[in-house]
């Protein structure tokens, strides 16, 4: 199903290019892209590690600390107020 805000990007992979198929988090909260490669008609998909991991630190410099707190206290399972 592909989404209006979807563009389709074409990148260099490994030598290859590529087209930017989908991002994702992954069931077990890891964060996955999926690139489709026109030459061979395959797919490849790439683990870049646990969202939170990845996401997180750009999530601290971009938002507002209230929110950022708040983040914190359910990945810790605490009360928010």
């Amino acid at each position: 199903m592909k989404n209006s805000y979807q563009s389709y990007p074409n990148l260099n992979v490994d030598g290859e290019n590529r087209t930017l198929e989908e991002i994702y988090i992954a069931p077990l909260g890891h964060l996955m892209v999926r690139f489709f490669d026109e030459t061979n008609k395959t797919t490849h998909t790439y683990n870049l590690g646990l969202w939170e991991d990845v996401l997180f630190p750009i999530m601290e410099n971009k938002m507002d600390v209230f929110i950022i707190d708040n983040i914190k206290k359910i990945r810790n399972t605490e009360k928010i107020f």
